[in-house]
């Protein structure tokens, strides 16, 4: 898939997502034990902030996946899951 996130990306609590994620902002991926890691499969483009906020910590992970990135290229069209502003 394709996540676009306009702000800070904190990921963590065993989640996974596989694509693209685009950031505009800081992104900060937890891995601090068994139960707080986060991986994302395909690519991560993140924006970051003049004090530079981003990490990847602990056991998380980043895998570059060619394939990931060719299937969310296929995605026929696009769908507003949820917004939020403040």
């Amino acid at each position: 898939g394709v996540l676009i996130v306009n702000g800070s990306l904190n990921m963590g609590g065993l989640c996974q997502f596989t694509g693209i994620v685009v950031v505009i902002g800081d992104a900060a991926i937890a891995g601090g034990g068994p139960a707080d890691v986060a991986h994302i499969i395909g690519a991560l483009i993140y924006q970051g902030s003049l004090i530079q906020d981003s990490s990847v910590g602990g056991s998380a992970s980043i895998f570059y996946s060619s394939e990931a990135i060719n299937a969310a290229q296929t995605v026929g069209r696009y769908t507003l899951s949820w917004w939020r502003e403040r």
